[in-house]
């Protein structure tokens, strides 16, 4: 049934010559759109070292509830939706990377309607199914709450109840308009776009501040590209492969820095040896006395297990005695 849709859908675009998605793609497509950007905006030296970096999902629950049709999926938004996330701004306080793109928005959408049972937000048309949090292994049934507008400023709001354009969920729930140069603030989120909230505390709020881009003095310990870092009062780009570094902090959030060269490293790989963070499908098994251990393929159920990376299927369920790697429920 996904694959007579998917052919469907982009045989009736072919007029367009708009080349579409199949719903086996989606992954591959989200994680080189993804590397796109961060191999642009310099956090990875190439493509095939970021796609290679990151773990593949395990989510059998979502072609499940697109072939019970639970779930639609569409193909051209998909392909639409990876091309706008990989022309993303460097910027993290742009535009573009405070919005989903519309097309994003498109491309998975509930079916079932306010009122009906559901078992996962992604199933109900208004993306909220309210149900009570429950572990892994079981799945806690509920109902698909009705559509909420957002909240006007000044209303109420929630992480499920979003505020209407230009302002946002403040602390203590109310909608506030976003603050302007100077302006009161607790998190990025409650600034105008193209600032920053700088100095807040648990005590104390900061106020919103434009960040410096790399070459720029930067007084407030930030920089506003997400391949850069402030150094010695300075933005700089973060260090890649082969970059000199003294610590982990002067290279790419995906990389480290090597003891043994004092320059920065690609995460380490399957059988290699590894303080802690492995690339792709590998886990850093460490020895009970040391701290150096070795990356190792996933572990299949019923291996014991004390985190959720360590497992084939990411899912660790606590037990009486000992966690074992758990095949997960299959909610939809």
């Amino acid at each position: 049934m996904r694959a007579a849709l998917a052919i469907a859908l982009l045989a009736a675009a072919c007029g367009d010559n708009i080349e579409g998605l199949t719903l086996d793609q989606l992954e591959a497509a989200r994680r080189a759109a993804e590397c796109e950007r961060y191999v642009r905006c310099g956090m990875f030296d190439d493509q095939e070292t970021c796609t290679t970096t990151f773990r593949k999902d395990y989510d059998p629950a979502l072609p499940a509830a697109v072939d019970a049709g639970k779930i639609r999926f569409d193909p051209l938004a998909a392909a639409q939706c990876h091309r706008e996330l990989a022309a993303r701004s460097c910027d993290a306080t742009a535009t573009d990377n405070r919005v989903l793109p519309a097309a994003c928005q498109r491309v998975l959408v509930g079916t079932i309607k306010a009122g009906a049972t559901c078992l996962d937000d992604r199933t109900c048309a208004t993306g909220d199914c309210d149900a009570p949090r429950c572990e892994r292994d079981a799945c806690c049934p509920g109902g698909c709450a009705a559509f909420a507008a957002p909240a006007a400023i000044g209303e109420p709001c929630t992480a499920r109840v979003g505020c209407v354009a230009g302002a946002a969920c403040a602390t203590g729930g109310t909608c506030r308009a976003l603050a302007a140069m100077g302006g009161e603030c607790r998190a990025d989120i409650e600034c105008a776009v193209g600032l920053a909230c700088i100095g807040a505390s648990e005590l104390q709020a900061g106020a919103c501040r434009a960040l410096p881009k790399i070459g720029e003095p930067c007084p407030y310990q930030r920089c506003a590209e997400i391949g850069a870092r402030c150094a010695s009062g300075v933005c700089v780009a973060v260090g890649l492969e082969g970059d000199a570094c003294a610590d982990d902090t002067a290279c790419s959030e995906f990389y480290l820095c090597d003891a043994m060269t004092s320059t920065c490293a690609p995460l380490p790989r399957l059988g290699e040896p590894c303080t802690g963070r492995c690339a792709g499908e590998a886990w850093c098994e460490l020895p009970d006395l040391g701290n150096v251990g070795t990356c190792r393929t996933p572990q299949p159920n019923a291996a014991p297990c004390s985190a959720s990376d360590q497992c084939a299927t990411q899912y660790c369920q606590e037990g009486p005695i000992f966690d074992q790697c758990a095949q997960p429920a299959l909610c939809f």
